[in-house]
């Protein structure tokens, strides 16, 4: 659950950079006016800062690849042992437990109730 959160807040940090690039040009044209300066560690340890985010952004992005054919790979199998059984493809897997097992019946739709008088 933390890497989930983690992720999220990530994806938010990483948003909020997005928006300050995407606004950088109207920020250095404001900079015109008055400059703050940075002393070199300031600098630097944003830079710092800043990197790290990007190489965070880049292993998420990797992870969540890795993820998406890990789940790939499993639904295919399920497909694959659903055939080599002959079982119908209405089957559906748990995959807490791994066991393959009918669908729910569908719900009926609701009948109207009689109106009072």
């Amino acid at each position: 659950m933390t890497a989930i959160r983690s992720s999220f807040y990530m994806s938010y940090v990483l948003a909020a950079l997005s928006l300050f690039m995407a606004f950088r040009p109207s920020l250095e044209a404001r900079a015109a006016d008055k400059e703050y300066k940075l002393t070199e560690i300031q600098k630097l340890r944003l830079q710092v800062k800043l990197d790290a985010a990007k190489e965070a952004q880049t292993q998420m992005q990797i992870a969540q690849s890795q993820f998406n054919q890990a789940i790939n790979a499993f639904n295919d199998q399920v497909l694959a042992t659903k055939k080599e059984n002959n079982w119908p493809d209405t089957l559906k897997i748990d995959p807490q437990t791994l066991t393959f097992m009918e669908p729910p019946p569908e719900p009926k739709a609701p009948t109207e109730a009689p109106k009072a008088k």
